[in-house]
């Protein structure tokens, strides 16, 4: 499968059609294998870039659409695919989508379904979930903490972030975080999260979601919605009481 993928790959890239690739593929009514494979390589290329409009929407509004397609075929034409699912291409495609900006707007949304883009293919996350239960208890201030693999933090405005995970799923009345589901969350949080080291512990976070104008009320409303979310784990696999 890897060879044959190369061997697409470079048919793609140069328009030329190798006789190993020919002998793999089947013609189908009056097309023979080479015509079966150039009308595949155009169609390929146009999947690659509507893949990146359906990924990218609101990037590709900011940049505006014809300035967006310019560039992506650009950056697709000097680096091919070599993922087989488009979500991580197009995931590679948005850092490399980045180099190219200078606008602060349009880099923002860049940033922003990047990350979403990172936590939607992140990996399976079999870590125990923080309770509400648990922040009750005098030990929270020390527990070692860490986010979901798949959080992304990403700078919104001066002193605000966007977190975006995947959300968790609710099990027989308790909160699941394995692979959650498909569908990401989105929550405004203080910039301040993302100098959290990889693992933190309870009062850590307290203290970076207090920021400046962070009230105890405010506090416990975000800390609140994060543990509701499946977004942060315990750093063990122990789950504390």
């Amino acid at each position: 499968m890897d060879n044959f993928h190369a061997l697409f790959v470079r048919s793609m890239r140069f328009r030329e059609t190798s006789s190993e690739l020919r002998d793999a593929v089947a013609g189908a009514g009056t097309l023979d294998p080479e015509a079966a494979v150039d009308v595949y390589r155009k169609m390929y290329w146009y999947r690659q870039v509507d893949a990146c409009f359906s990924l990218l929407p609101k990037s590709a509004d900011a940049m505006g659409h014809e300035r967006f397609t310019k560039i992506i075929c650009e950056i697709i034409h000097k680096c091919p695919s070599k993922h087989y699912a488009l979500e991580h291409y197009v995931l590679e495609l948005s850092e490399l989508l980045l180099l190219q900006l200078t606008d602060a707007t349009q880099s923002a949304a860049v940033r922003l379904e990047r990350a979403s883009l990172a936590a939607l293919v992140a990996p399976n996350d079999p870590g125990a979930p923080l309770r509400a239960a648990t922040i009750a208890t005098p030990a929270f201030a020390t527990i070692p903490l860490r986010w979901h693999r798949s959080s992304r933090i990403v700078e919104d405005a001066p002193g605000a972030a966007i977190a975006v995970f995947q959300l968790a799923e609710s099990e027989d009345g308790a909160v699941w975080v394995g692979r959650p589901t498909l569908f990401l969350e989105a929550v405004r949080v203080p910039l301040a999260l993302a100098s959290l080291p990889e693992v933190f512990t309870g009062e850590e976070l307290i203290v970076a979601l207090a920021d400046e104008d962070g009230s105890p009320v405010t506090v416990a409303r975000r800390l609140a919605r994060l543990v509701e979310l499946g977004a942060i784990l315990h750093a063990s696999n122990e789950i504390s009481q």
